[in-house]
């Protein structure tokens, strides 16, 4: 193996500077946490995680777990970029809740904040919840 001094690590060329972190409650109060929403997603947040409906104090747990993981997986440049269009850069960032890893999708805009746009779109687990 020759040493060519080049890293072997991939390099992030694009940096993105993020003023705040935030999130809409009503994507859990009146979305994940709605029994029988049409979505589907509280099959996994009710069902599989455990929350419970309608439950507001949840919603917010849920919100702040989201803001705190997504700000350290941002800073630590541990996300997936998606497209970037009029609504801003698009990333996915893998938040873990109760040893199950979301896909979750975030937009961030031209002011520098970066908004939790949908609280589910998949497992990380290569498709399963375990």
């Amino acid at each position: 193996m020759s040493n060519t001094g080049e890293s072997l690590e991939p390099k992030n060329t694009q940096q993105w500077q993020i003023t705040q972190i935030t999130g809409d409650l009503r994507k859990f109060s009146e979305y994940v946490l709605i029994p029988n929403h049409k979505s589907g997603k509280d099959k996994i947040f009710i069902g599989l995680l455990g929350y419970r409906p309608n439950n507001i104090n949840d919603a917010q747990a849920l919100l702040e777990i989201y803001i705190t993981q997504a700000k350290t997986k941002f800073v630590a440049q541990d996300y997936t970029v998606g497209e970037c269009d009029c609504h801003g850069q698009r990333f996915t960032i893998t938040i873990e809740i109760k040893g199950k890893k979301l896909f979750t999708g975030w937009i961030l805009d031209q002011q520098g904040t970066l908004k939790l746009a949908t609280p589910f779109t998949g497992f990380a687990n290569r498709g399963n919840p375990s």
